[in-house]
């Protein structure tokens, strides 16, 4: 139920991958796979994923999710933009995000992400909710007797209702634009990723080191007493989720 823990993941993940821990940081990360984070939307995860796979000198599976982030959200990046070229008024922004609350749904499966992401911020929740009582006020406002007075409150409570739109509507905005960003900038960093990668496989053809084709055994996972191994098998549970450590053994020789 806590919107910022899922936020926290990735901080975790991040200080796993600076002490060398990569299976931790690939563990914490495919937590972001369990339905209940569904909705969740950080290029920065597929980024980071791929960094652990290249320090594992697992170049196959950094591979895979470059390819994977780039199926994923090129074609979604361009809808967004394409979007954001309209220069939607701020009116607009919070119809978008009025009429997915009622339950339309987009084709484009990211803008539906991002749409549910929003929907979830507690910020949002007391916008949303303090725009709908403000609409169920100004029905109220119909049974005061004094016409001016009638008048005076109306007039005042659209003026405020108005504003929030504009307020909802400005964070869904900048929302989009914020995640065109990232989605650009991981782009860029993948790319680089995948350069260095290939240069690091040159080098190992070149000196005539072969992979040894091991993959996850629970040897390479480093544990304590108090931690026990458990096979997982594509099932999640709530008081497992952000505990996962990958098992994979490195294929850097040094």
């Amino acid at each position: 139920r806590s919107y910022i823990w899922p936020e926290l993941l990735i901080e975790e993940a991040w200080n796993s991958y600076y002490k060398g821990d990569y299976n931790r940081t690939l563990g914490k990360l495919v937590t972001y796979k369990a339905p209940v984070l569904s909705y969740v939307v950080n290029p920065e995860i597929n980024v980071l994923k791929a960094l652990s796979y290249y320090k594992l000198c697992l170049y196959d599976d950094m591979s895979n999710i470059i390819d994977d982030h780039y199926k994923e959200f090129d074609k979604s990046k361009q809808v967004i933009d394409k979007m954001l070229a309209k220069k939607h008024s701020l009116e607009w922004y919070f119809k978008f995000i009025n009429s997915y609350v009622d339950g339309k749904k987009y084709y484009d499966s990211l803008t539906n992400k991002l749409l549910e992401n929003v929907r979830k911020d507690p910020a949002f929740i007391q916008l949303y909710k303090s725009y709908k009582d403000g609409l169920r006020e100004i029905k109220s406002i119909k049974k005061v007797r004094n016409r001016r007075l009638r008048k005076i409150l109306a007039i005042n409570l659209k003026d405020s209702l108005f504003l929030q739109q504009k307020l909802i509507g400005s964070y869904v905005k900048k929302v989009f634009k914020l995640t065109s960003a990232q989605l650009e900038k991981s782009f860029v960093g993948l790319s680089y990723l995948r350069l260095e990668a290939l240069n690091a496989r040159k080098a190992r053809l070149y000196s005539g080191i072969t992979d040894t084709g091991a993959r996850g055994d629970i040897k390479y996972l480093k544990r304590n007493s108090k931690q026990y191994f458990w096979s997982f098998n594509g099932e999640f549970w709530a008081d497992e989720l952000g505990d996962y450590v990958f098992a994979l053994r490195s294929e850097c020789q040094k």
